[in-house]
C-alpha cells in the first residue's frame, strides 16, 4: 500500500507530498454575441477564455456546433508567462436559422482533454 502510495506521488521523477495537480489548461469565460446583418443572416461570435497553468505549453482545438458541424483542428503555441489565451469563433447564419444554437470548444494537450459546456444563445426571428 505505502509503495503504491508513493508512485501515485511521484511525477516527472519528483516525489511530491500532498500536491493536488491542476491540468495545464482549463476552459472559463465563456461569451456569445450576436449580430443581424445588413443582407439579413445573422452572424454570432463565440468566445472562451483558456486559462494556462503552464508554460511553455502548445495545445490543440477545435469547435463544434448544434447543426453538427466541426471546425479544423488548430494549434496554439503559448510563451512562458502567459496566463490566458482568447479562442473564437463566428457563424453566419441565414434568415432562416433555428431559435436557439450552440457551439462547444473542444481542447487538447498531453493527456488533458477538455470541452467546454454547449454555449447557448437564443436568436431572434
Amino acid at each position: 500500500m505505502r509503495k503504491a502510495l508513493l508512485a501515485a506521488l511521484v511525477l516527472g521523477g519528483i516525489l511530491v507530498s500532498g500536491a493536488v495537480f491542476a491540468d495545464p489548461v482549463a476552459i472559463h469565460g465563456v461569451g456569445v454575441s450576436s449580430q443581424k446583418l445588413a443582407n439579413g443572416n445573422t452572424m454570432v461570435h463565440f468566445t472562451v477564455r483558456v486559462d494556462i497553468n503552464v508554460t511553455p505549453l502548445v495545445f490543440n482545438y477545435h469547435w463544434e456546433r448544434s447543426d453538427g458541424a466541426k471546425s479544423a483542428v488548430k494549434m496554439w503555441s503559448v510563451k512562458p508567462g502567459t496566463t490566458s489565451v482568447p479562442v473564437s469563433t463566428t457563424w453566419e447564419m441565414g434568415p432562416n436559422h433555428p431559435a436557439e444554437v450552440w457551439e462547444k470548444l473542444f481542447v487538447n494537450t498531453g493527456n488533458t482533454h477538455l470541452e467546454s459546456e454547449p454555449i447557448k444563445i437564443a436568436l431572434p426571428k
